[in-house]
């Protein structure tokens, strides 16, 4: 496939998904059973050892330790200490460290280091106060692909790098705090614009019509629904991001409560204080230090993962590869589950856009302020 094996692995289904990407390529159904077995889920589900696996390819035992001219490996059996050890030869080949095939670009972006609360002396004597927040500004460039959604409408996702960081907080549904590990991935630069949903779905449910507001009133199942529609048209496997994504893209490397520093500010994030009612242009405000932007407030964004009330009884595996989703969830009385939001929105106030904050919806349900970004 040249791709990656954590590229073709498809989270919800839980399974690699390698035939959409064979690329014309033939691979037989005996053969391709057997791959489907290898990679199984369940271990037990798998071939029980390397010798019945090749015994499966019509390998003997007996054959030479060498590579014929078909490029079968062929391999030598041998009894070490009672236990059968195999030796297998691997030929040369080049490794494969392409993460996509669409072409990588460039764009440069300004944006805010740090907010500084400033208390200034007004009125009769000084007696007064009033307060004003300055803004730290630097400029960075950050790599993108672009992927053509038909129309003339485009999705510009941003790499996000892999790493490490400690995700949550002490306090509320957010804790508690623990380190989580990530592989590289592309998120979208916008949550999904109404243009862009448009031009896949062919409708726009959105509360605040706008071709470059971000679509809202959309469910769980409406979002999984454009990524799979998405998936077909470009080639490549498209998803919600997991909740240790988003949140590892939201901080960017910080540590404080938003992506800019401690102290909020209108002129960093469309909340309530704002009083507009409303969402606003997506390339509204800066963006965060990997040239994301609006990870906080417009729009709710919807992830993969069920919800949990917390983090204490999160498995470690998921801590180990934040790029899987949780998705071991109790079901709610109508027995639809409860999927998470991540981000905040115009409609609440400073403490609903942290960068710890979280929400809940159940998959069927929508509201007007629930949107969505999308990864490869």
């Amino acid at each position: 496939t040249n791709v990656e094996p954590f590229t073709l692995y498809d989270v919800l289904e839980n399974e690699y998904q390698w035939r959409q990407f064979l690329n014309g390529k033939v691979v037989s159904n005996e053969f391709g059973k057997l791959l489907d077995r290898m990679t199984a889920y369940k271990v037990k589900e798998r071939p029980s050892s390397v010798i019945d696996t090749l015994q499966e390819l019509g390998i003997s035992k007996k054959a030479s330790n060498s590579v014929n001219n078909s490029g079968v490996y062929s391999f030598k059996a041998e009894e070490l200490n009672g236990v059968n050890r195999v030796t297998i030869p691997y030929a040369n080949t080049k490794k494969q460290a392409a993460k996509t095939t669409s072409s990588v670009l460039e764009f440069e972006f300004e944006y805010v280091v740090n907010t500084r609360i400033i208390i200034e002396s007004t009125g009769f004597l000084g007696f007064g106060m009033k307060t004003r927040v300055e803004l730290d500004h630097k400029r960075d460039k950050a790599q993108y692909i672009r992927e053509d959604l038909g129309s003339g409408v485009t999705i510009d996702l941003v790499r996000v790098p892999a790493g490490k960081f400690m995700m949550g907080c002490d306090k509320y549904y957010a804790k508690p705090v623990h380190e989580v590990s990530l592989q590289e991935f592309w998120l979208g630069k916008y949550a999904i614009t109404q243009k862009q949903w448009q031009a896949v779905m062919g409708n726009n449910p959105a509360k605040f019509k706008g071709e470059n507001l971000p679509v809202d009133k959309v469910s769980w199942n409406d979002a999984m629904d454009f990524c799979e529609r998405v998936s077909k048209k470009i080639g490549k496997k498209m998803r919600l991001p997991t909740e240790a994504e988003w949140e590892y893209a939201c901080r960017a490397g910080t540590t404080t409560l938003f992506h800019f520093g401690e102290a909020i500010t209108e002129d960093l994030v469309n909340y309530n204080k704002q009083f507009s009612g409303k969402t606003l242009d997506v390339e509204a405000f800066y963006p965060n230090q990997w040239g994301l932007y609006q990870m906080h407030g417009n729009v709710w964004e919807w992830c993969l993962d069920d919800w949990h009330d917390d983090y204490n009884t999160k498995p470690s595996h998921l801590k180990q590869n934040g790029n899987n989703p949780w998705r071991d969830a109790n079901t709610n009385k109508k027995n639809n589950r409860s999927y998470v939001l991540r981000g905040g929105s115009w409609a609440n106030t400073v403490f609903g856009c942290l960068s710890t904050s979280r929400s809940r919806i159940d998959e069927f349900d929508w509201c007007g302020s629930a949107g969505f970004r999308v990864v490869i």
